[in-house]
């Protein structure tokens, strides 16, 4: 609906941001892919930590053994 409503310079200043968005993307992900490969491994490290403590507390809390 929001599209339908857009007209002539809406239209031209949504698509020349979105085109710089994609630069700026394309541009980063090229020069820091290993980095951000990297972060997302540490995050999805992180989550599962947070996790599986959550679910040990719960389990303890609960009184189930899961040794």
């Amino acid at each position: 609906e929001m599209q339908r409503s857009l007209v002539g310079s809406e239209m031209c200043i949504r698509d020349s941001f979105l085109t710089v968005a994609m630069f700026f993307k394309t541009v980063l992900l090229k020069r820091h892919r290993k980095r951000l490969f990297q972060m997302q491994l540490q995050l999805h490290a992180f989550s599962l930590t947070i996790a599986l403590t959550l679910t040990a507390k719960l389990f303890l809390t609960l009184g189930i053994k899961f040794f």
